[in-house]
């Protein structure tokens, strides 16, 4: 998903703390997803949006 990420052109906020967690976290600019992959990752979660919030909504703030 950190992979899926940047070339979506989000920034991931991964969170860990555990030192090999953390390394596997950044190992991710030594390859590419090809179109595909990219296209059914973006279905799947197009699928979980429900437009819930777990906070508050920074789009009503005044």
């Amino acid at each position: 998903m950190i992979r899926w990420c940047i070339e979506a052109g989000s920034i991931p906020l991964p969170k860990s703390t555990h030192k090999e967690r953390i390394k596997q976290n950044i190992d991710v600019f030594d390859f590419r997803l090809d179109k595909s992959d990219i296209e059914k990752i973006k279905g799947k979660i197009k699928g979980l949006d429900k437009n819930l919030r777990t906070c508050w909504n920074p789009t009503d703030v005044e």
